[in-house]
């Protein structure tokens, strides 16, 4: 009895073991699936940068911001609908993970995202919704933290 007792202790410190060990190495892929998405994310980044749409976001980020609001020039529709399609493009995997993660994120809030993790400031994106005035995307922030929560 006492014998099967030490051998069932045994058997359970090399279970325990194995467990921390595999507890490990999940850890370790997991982080290295991280850093993988996160270089995804960077090409997808470069990528979209090179494209001639971004030129043109680039341009009208540099506008004054002082100036008059009806003086700035926004995104157009048509160039919004080219930015809608090179971002679905180049970013569809990511899009694909937001809308299997968060099912409620609208085109528009995918699209937000990827311009968010691009690096865009708010008076740039919103410039690229069409609009001057930066509160919207503040608005649209609430409204993704809104759908994340639930």
């Amino acid at each position: 009895m006492e014998v099967h007792a030490i051998e069932t202790e045994y058997y359970i410190s090399l279970l325990r073991d194995k467990q921390e060990e595999t507890q490990k190495l999940l850890s370790q892929k997991e982080n290295e699936i991280r850093k993988l998405a996160d270089e995804k994310a960077q090409l997808c980044n470069v990528i979209f940068k090179e494209t001639s749409i971004y030129k043109t976001i680039e341009r009208l980020s540099r506008q004054d911001k002082t100036k008059n609001k009806q003086d700035l020039r926004i995104l157009l529709e048509n160039e919004q609908k080219k930015l809608r399609s090179t971002i679905m493009e180049i970013y569809k995997d990511y899009i694909e993970y937001l809308h299997q993660t968060y099912p409620k994120y609208t085109e528009d809030d995918c699209l937000f995202s990827c311009l968010s993790i691009c690096g865009l400031d708010d008076f740039t994106i919103a410039l690229c919704f069409g609009n001057v005035n930066k509160q919207i995307v503040a608005q649209r922030r609430h409204r993704i933290k809104l759908k994340v929560a639930n």
